[in-house]
């Protein structure tokens, strides 16, 4: 799992090369578009309330679809749990992105000094684009991976209602990366950069091994 090869044939996957081109489309947005950490950011929290649906949807699928009354109950607990204690962390992360905006921090702020308060059209459509992409994707790994190929029926609400946890998490650290890089060098674009490249990473990973976990399951 460790060697360079494994990478390489995992990486051919088509889900997987897929999921590393979505990850990837902020970098073309940040050199061609003039995206900074402020629509980043943005899309990271748009990207996880997507999830956050996602998940919900799979914590119902994977109980009810089982047809069992105890997993059917466990859907029932766990999805209103997920939805208060998740719905409760995008609210916060929402909380904090306002927060740096309006203080100023020096990776929020747009050329000339000014806070970057509002997005251009621009950075608008950039993101409504990638967001469609991110969408796009999660749409076929729900539909196609975990509901078409029957992978509700090897799962349970539990497992589902933590998935997406890890991923708070590494967001989390990744932006700590970007601020540390851009203190260090003085440049914001280094910053973002390493934020991109530190999530997408993270993506690969976790892909790689969610593919692993199925194929040992079957």
């Amino acid at each position: 799992m460790f060697e360079l090869a494994y990478w390489q044939r995992a990486i051919r996957d088509p889900v997987i090369l897929s999921g590393l081109c979505v990850d990837f489309l902020p970098i073309f947005a940040v050199l061609f578009m003039g995206w900074g950490a402020l629509e980043l950011v943005l899309l990271y929290w748009l990207e996880n309330v997507v999830i956050g649906f996602v998940t919900l949807s799979r914590i119902f699928i994977s109980g009810f679809g089982q047809g069992k009354v105890s997993t059917s109950f466990h859907s029932i607990f766990f999805g209103a749990f997920f939805t208060i204690h998740y719905g409760g962390f995008c609210l916060a992360h929402a909380m904090a992105l306002l927060s740096l905006i309006g203080s100023g921090q020096e990776l929020f702020v747009a050329d000339g000094g000014e806070v970057a308060s509002a997005l251009s059209m621009q950075s608008f459509l950039g993101l409504a684009f990638i967001l469609v992409a991110i969408i796009l994707w999660q749409f076929y790994m729900h539909v196609v991976e975990f509901i078409r190929r029957s992978e509700y029926l090897k799962t349970d609400p539990g497992n589902e209602l933590f998935a997406p946890y890890g991923r708070i998490v590494v967001l989390h650290i990744a932006i700590f990366a970007g601020v540390f890089a851009m203190e260090k060098y003085g440049e914001p674009m280094i910053g973002v950069l390493a934020l991109i490249l530190f999530r997408a990473a993270f993506g690969i990973v976790m892909n790689v091994f969610t593919r692993e976990k199925r194929k040992a399951i079957a």
